[in-house]
């Protein structure tokens, strides 16, 4: 997401960020005052509690594959996966085709 698609991003929006292999989902909390860094905390569980009430402080670079869809997000970690897997194929195959 682009900077002004979180600054308009409502506070309470749950965020899906595509994180290694998994999809980390957050609660949106607002921007850090002065700051290109944006503050998340940890979402209620299935009954609504929030086990940890610590907030997060994001860099909005590290915020740009987020999106407030789980699917399109778990789209997005597909695609970089296939992507990755592709690259390390690739380095195979030329490591066995090399004498």
């Amino acid at each position: 997401m682009s900077t002004e698609e979180l600054d308009a991003t409502p506070t309470g929006t749950l965020l899906y960020v595509p994180v290694g292999d998994s999809v980390a989902t957050w609660e949106f909390a607002g921007r850090v005052p002065n700051r290109l860094w944006y503050t998340l905390v940890y979402p209620p569980d299935q009954d609504g509690v929030v086990n940890n009430r610590r907030p997060v402080y994001v860099s909005a670079l590290d915020l740009l594959p987020a999106t407030t869809d789980e699917g399109q997000a778990w789209l997005s970690l597909a695609l970089e996966l296939a992507d990755r897997q592709a690259w390390i194929q690739q380095k195979i195959n030329r490591k066995h085709t090399q004498p």
